[in-house]
């Protein structure tokens, strides 16, 4: 055995010896002192931890940028399925929601994709490949024009409609319906059509009332002196892919859509602020003609400039709710702070500004004093609401088509209403939420509620709120900087100045008269 090995076994036998050695038993006291001190520090690890004012808000910042990136992920993957539906189910276009939009609810779409056999069995195809969702028509529209250019000139008419079956009736799908209703593309820029009245006793149908409408516009049109012509031009003669928008058209008709645009808010905000399918058609017909009188140049209407102006009724409820809404907590209170003393608080103040103990609850969040209440739609949110959003300056809306706001009617006051509940609702729990959206579905019945509430109150005394009214508009203008509707009467002359005035006119008459009289003794 080598000297390596011996010193290789001491080694072990002294680490074994180590290993056995055990720790002294603690004593009674220094057991105790240790449970104690671990009892202690477990306790302190568990006990809730109050964060300082500062941290809250930290917290509550935190907590609304997560919130804001999670609902714009939502938005994201909503508009991406909706992207991926369209791309599968017609080749692929773009299909990119706005930034008001997306809280519109866009049922034809998806009435589109369901019934999309129902369109093919009538027949019905995209008419281009590119942009399949402009215009559609008969599959054999296409085919009877070439047969009728194919056939001899004295082919007649009836021949080709023979030569073409006619495709079946289907139920799912109403070609009259102002969703599915198509423009040829040869149809001139706006014909007149001959429209039969109704007889006694019977109502003209949705469709009838927009053909009638297109008739007066073309008889219209035709009484100012000027041809129609086509469409409005592209920009660079380039025609653009996706989504219809202003900028695609050369900088005069671009100026065109959106003025129409405009004109089409102010019919949402004074007269339905949500209008069904038929009305919408109607109206982008009436603010697109109202422009080309205007300017004198009369473009046709194409399906995608009706696209970009109807599309503006969703953008006018949402530009009036994003103005409402910074406003909501310095002007009825609301705290931000993020304690459960807020929470409570907010909740106590939504619940008065509702009226939610009531039978019958009636808002009283537009009343002067909120608490009493007294003092219907003279909230001074109301006025501040007004002037910023139609006469922010002397170019407003509400400046520039004062017809529609001179008085402020029902319809406008009963939009504004609902909008400052839907901002009031983001505060239902307590705790702002982003996620509740502004959409037809949810906040028409309450805007009709509104309606009839401000038409009880008119009807109570028709000449007081009348001048109400009328006082929102002109102190809205005012503050706009715009000249007043009425020009205020220039006073002359007082009626004693008159008085003596008119006394030595008359003597300088007779001293006139004297004049020559005296010149002829002279001579």
């Amino acid at each position: 055995m080598g000297p390596s090995t011996r010193a290789t076994r001491k080694g072990q036998r002294s680490l074994d010896n180590n290993a056995g050695i055990q720790s002294p038993p603690l004593s009674s006291s220094q057991g105790a002192s240790k449970t104690s001190g671990s009892t202690v520090a477990r306790l302190a690890s568990t006990r809730p931890r109050i964060p300082t004012h500062k941290q809250a808000e930290i917290e509550q910042q935190k907590v609304a940028e997560l919130m804001k990136e999670l609902e714009r992920l939502r938005k994201d993957k909503a508009r991406l399925t909706r992207k991926l539906a369209t791309d599968s189910a017609v080749n692929g276009e773009e299909d990119d929601e706005d930034e008001y939009e997306s809280e519109e609810e866009q049922e034809f779409r998806v009435a589109e994709q369901l019934h999309k056999s129902a369109f093919e069995s009538r027949g019905v195809f995209p008419a281009n490949s590119d942009k399949p969702k402009r215009k559609l028509r008969w599959v054999h529209e296409s085919q009877s024009r070439q047969h009728t250019t194919e056939l001899p000139s004295h082919a007649s008419s009836s021949q080709v409609a023979l030569s073409v079956p006619s495709p079946p009736p289907s139920p799912l799908v109403n070609p009259t319906h102002a969703r599915y209703r198509t423009r040829s593309p040869i149809e001139p820029a706006i014909q007149p059509e001959a429209v039969s009245e109704p007889q006694a006793g019977q109502s003209q149908t949705p469709a009838q009332t927009v053909r009638s409408e297109r008739s007066k516009s073309a008889a219209a049109s035709s009484m100012c002196g000027r041809a129609t012509s086509g469409p409005p031009p592209y920009k660079d003669d380039k025609v653009p892919k996706g989504k219809p928008k202003a900028s695609d058209y050369e900088s005069h008709a671009s100026r065109m859509i959106i003025r129409a645009c405009h004109f089409y808010s102010v019919l949402i905000c004074t007269e339905d602020p949500f209008p069904d399918d038929d009305k919408q058609v109607l109206w982008a017909d009436k603010a697109w003609l109202s422009i080309c009188q205007e300017v004198q140049v009369f473009y046709r209407l194409t399906d995608d400039i009706e696209h970009i102006i109807v599309e503006r009724h969703s953008h006018a409820r949402g530009s009036l709710r994003d103005l409402v809404r910074p406003w909501i907590e310095s002007t009825y209170g609301m705290l931000t702070d993020g304690t459960e003393h807020a929470r409570i608080t907010n909740i106590a103040t939504y619940t008065r500004l509702l009226d939610l103990h009531s039978d019958e609850p009636h808002p009283v969040f537009h009343y002067q004093d909120t608490f009493t209440p007294s003092g219907f739609a003279l909230h001074p949110i109301v006025h501040k609401v007004i002037q910023k959003s139609w006469f922010s300056d002397a170019t407003g809306l509400g400046v520039r088509y004062s017809t529609y706001f001179s008085p402020i009617r029902n319809v406008t006051l009963a939009l504004l209403f609902t909008a400052i509940e839907f901002c009031l609702d983001q505060w239902e729990t307590g705790i702002f939420n982003l996620r509740l959206q502004f959409t037809e579905k949810l906040y028409k019945s309450k805007y009709i509620k509104h309606l009839r509430a401000i038409e009880d109150w008119r009807e109570i005394d028709e000449e007081i709120t009348l001048a109400t009214m009328q006082d929102f508009h002109d102190r809205a203008r005012r503050a706009s900087g715009a000249a007043p509707l009425v020009a205020p009467v220039v006073v002359g002359l007082s009626a004693s100045s008159r008085d003596r005035l008119r006394l030595e006119l008359e003597r300088q008459r007779r001293e006139r008269q004297s004049t020559p009289q005296r010149d002829a003794v002279v001579e």
